[in-house]
């Protein structure tokens, strides 16, 4: 039995994930920046520090999920790519095995009809 994958769709998924991540990059990288360096400079005090210290943890926070929904669109593009290999193989070896293939091999047919 052939496998039944839809290449296209995993590919379209891989690229929601990636936009997801980017703009999870670009949160943490733009806007998490401004904010932090607006606080940083209209806000003194150890209660401001504070404020800050887990403002960048959580800036760093989206900046790391979203390299791994980067490596997750990554992984969902390198499992397709192989599954759709996978089931070229065997539609390819399905024909041959049944006698709808062409290809080489000790056929004790002669030319071609």
């Amino acid at each position: 039995m052939i496998l039944n994958f839809n290449y296209d769709l995993a590919i379209r998924q891989a690229t929601q994930i990636e936009g997801v991540a980017g703009e999870m990059r670009k949160l943490a990288n733009v806007q998490m920046a401004n904010a932090i360096a607006t606080i940083d400079a209209s806000w003194d005090g150890d209660t401001s520090n504070v404020f800050l210290h887990h403002c960048n943890e959580t800036k760093q926070q989206i900046a790391t999920r979203a390299a791994e929904f980067e490596n997750l669109a990554r992984r969902i593009r390198e499992v397709a790519r192989i599954l759709r290999d996978a089931e070229e193989r065997a539609r390819r070896e399905m024909e041959i095995f049944s006698g709808g293939g062409s290809s080489g091999g000790s056929s004790s047919g002669g030319g071609r009809g």
